[in-house]
């Protein structure tokens, strides 16, 4: 798993190339734009079924990418369930940091 953070102009950037036929592919993504991926899930207990074998400083920075990933598609969406449901998986992120933070 490569996580690399991107700049919020630089993921609207890439959401807009994705939309075109020969557009930028991502293999998996917390978001999708305003939504969350479906494969959240499947990221999160691979990031921390590597938490093992990582220091605690480097899970918390990956962590952080994820809880500002959702902040800002939750700001990109005016649906009322959307930010809900971002809302929800946020604070399931900010459960695992604080988990990580105190192991430090």
């Amino acid at each position: 798993l490569y996580l690399n953070e991107i700049s919020d102009s630089g993921k609207q950037e890439l959401h807009a190339l994705s939309q075109e036929q020969d557009g930028v592919k991502v293999l998996a993504s917390i978001t999708e734009g305003s939504n969350i991926s479906a494969y959240w899930t499947l990221i999160l207990k691979n990031v921390m079924g590597n938490a093992a074998n990582r220091d605690q400083e480097h899970m918390a920075n990956h962590l952080t990418l994820f809880q500002n990933e959702l902040k800002f598609s939750r700001r990109q969406t005016r649906n009322l369930w959307k930010k809900i449901r971002l809302l929800r998986v946020e604070r399931r992120i900010e459960k695992q940091l604080r988990n990580v933070q105190q192991e430090k």
